[in-house]
């Protein structure tokens, strides 16, 4: 009786794991919890680009940024959504292989943490794997999102000097700055 009741406990435990990383998926790369993640193309395809645009002209107006302005904050701010997008995905985001281009565009180099969770991915693909080579890739994956962490740290750093107290204030209920 105790081993069934433990068994739907597990169950339940995982599908609520479930829901909630759909949940998270479907979110948008702002983080304003709105959830608009819909549309056909989920690879970064011309769905993606025209969204990331629009997201883009929302976030300069809503910054109140000149064009200027923008031409400086827009790669700082790139670089901080590549980062906590990377962390978040646990380097899953990208295909096997690495990111691949799409419409002529040059895809994004693949992180140190997406190679070092596709390693870890390969040798579990074993199941004789020496448990020195699963340990060895498990530190490579700590490793990696430390090292990413501190990137992410340091980009928002850079994007913080760059922005008024108000700015602040908005990219930090955007979740874009801690």
């Amino acid at each position: 009786m105790l081993k069934g009741k433990m068994w739907l406990l597990a169950a339940a435990l995982v599908l609520g794991g479930l829901c909630v990383g759909q949940a998270m998926a479907q979110e948008d790369g702002w983080g304003d919890g709105k959830g608009k993640g819909g549309g056909k193309d989920k690879g970064g395809g011309p769905d993606k680009v025209a969204k990331d645009q629009k997201k883009a002209k929302d976030m300069k107006q809503e910054l109140g940024v000149t064009d200027d302005e923008w031409t400086a904050l827009s790669p700082k701010l790139q670089k901080v959504l590549s980062l906590q997008r990377d962390i978040k995905d646990g380097g899953r985001g990208g295909p096997p292989g690495g990111p691949k281009a799409s419409d002529g565009e040059t895809p994004e180099p693949m992180s140190d943490l997406a190679k070092a969770t596709q390693a870890l991915a390969a040798i579990l693909l074993n199941k004789d794997a020496p448990v020195a080579d699963i340990k060895a890739a498990i530190q490579a994956v700590r490793d990696a999102r430390a090292k990413a962490k501190t990137a992410l740290e340091q980009a928002q750093k850079e994007l913080k000097e760059l922005v008024t107290v108000r700015q602040e204030a908005i990219l930090l209920q955007k979740g874009l700055l801690d």
